[in-house]
């Protein structure tokens, strides 16, 4: 199973009910990189560009359809940037059951910023 469909069956088996965030500055810088629009990814996930905008700036939770929907166009490992997850620990179990234990340890290598990575 690829790690983008892992991804996708964790959002089904999260213990989260309200769904994720997303980080804001993270997405944009995402979406000029890509060049892409919010009003594209709006679209991709079924809102209007200002309602995108407001769940983003009041950083609303985006459902699991919504996520889902969003990763169609979105890399797994660049999810991890993006969606916000409430603990570093689950965060740290996702991408373990998605990508594995060694990949965890080099993504916190990679993301020196978060002292509590480990």
């Amino acid at each position: 199973m690829s790690s983008k469909a892992n991804l996708l069956k964790l959002t089904d088996t999260c213990s989260d009910t309200t769904g994720y965030s997303l980080k804001y500055n993270a997405l944009k810088q995402w979406l000029a990189k890509n060049n892409l629009t919010q009003r594209e990814v709006a679209e991709t996930i079924g809102l209007s560009a200002c309602k995108l905008k407001k769940k983003l700036w009041d950083k609303e939770a985006f459902s699991r359809e919504q996520i889902k929907a969003l990763l169609t166009i979105l890399p797994a490992h660049e999810a991890f940037d993006i969606i916000y997850f409430p603990t570093i620990d689950d965060k740290r179990k996702t991408y373990i059951a998605v990508f594995g234990e060694y990949s965890w340890e080099e993504y916190c290598g990679r993301v020196r910023r978060n002292k509590k990575c480990k």
